[in-house]
């Protein structure tokens, strides 16, 4: 007779939903929206293809399979919340060494700000599951 530890199902969909997020940009982004933007739905559609592209060819560098990238899409499509936000959160999913300097030409956004880094780290952690002591920014 064996005794096994039940897992509740809520934890297995917690420990799912990490795993597909660690394992897709896209699924990542969409499952990290609604903590980060909470009053703006996300709407993923065929009129938002350019949300699928921006996701692919991210991943793709991520994995090395292309090695330059050169994005040209309207304003106010997400641009900056996919590329300084989002997708170095999902790096450091995989590599937590990984530094990024992000810059912008106008003046500092809210992205680049001290409560820009505390979000993109909660997001992180709570996508692996991980709950932080301390100093989030530290990492």
């Amino acid at each position: 007779m064996s005794l096994s530890i039940p897992v509740l199902p809520e934890q297995e969909e917690i420990a799912q939903d990490a795993r597909r997020g660690a394992a897709s940009f896209r699924y990542f982004v969409r499952a990290a929206w609604s903590v980060l933007e909470p009053g703006t739905p996300l709407i993923w559609s065929d009129k938002t293809w350019h949300l699928d592209a921006v996701c692919l060819h991210l991943q793709a560098v991520y994995n090395r399979e292309i090695l330059r990238l050169l994005v040209n899409i309207q304003p106010g499509v997400a641009k900056s919340t996919l590329f300084s936000v989002m997708w170095p959160a999902w790096c450091w999913l995989h590599d937590a060494s990984i530094r990024w300097l992000c810059a912008s030409h106008s003046r500092l956004t809210r992205w680049t700000t001290r409560s820009g880094t505390i979000r993109i780290a909660v997001i992180s952690s709570n996508l692996r599951g991980i709950k932080h002591g301390g100093d989030i920014c530290s990492r």
